[in-house]
């Protein structure tokens, strides 16, 4: 299998480096009903970055290093420069369908036969 790297704007906080802290406000984000609900103090904290917690994906660096695959993981066939991606390791739609398996185990769903 080859491979590239590749740097990437971190997907899990959106180049930010940091993410909310899902402890405090599990839903991270609020309505309007829920955020006129805050007192003034909570606000100002939520809006300057006081619950954010450093990203750990890209550890707070904005951007992750991806691997991008050149070669298709079934048919060890080099996949076309355009289709080249970090969420894509196969050549074509029928290569993907060989390879997938949706883990259920039953012989019924046609995936894992």
């Amino acid at each position: 299998m080859i491979t590239r790297k590749k740097i990437i704007v971190c997907p899990n906080c959106g180049g930010r480096g940091v993410t909310t802290n899902t402890s405090i406000y599990p839903d991270v984000g609020f309505t309007q009903s829920e955020w006129d609900e805050l007192d003034y103090e909570s606000q100002d904290m939520y809006m300057s970055g006081a619950y954010d917690n450093t990203c750990t994906k890209c550890n707070g660096r904005n951007v992750v290093e991806v691997e991008i695959h050149t070669e298709c993981v079934v048919c060890e066939e080099k996949i076309p420069a355009e289709s080249q991606d970090y969420d894509n390791t196969w050549c074509s739609e029928e290569c993907w369908a060989s390879s997938y398996h949706c883990g259920c185990g039953s012989s019924r769903c046609g995936w894992c036969a």
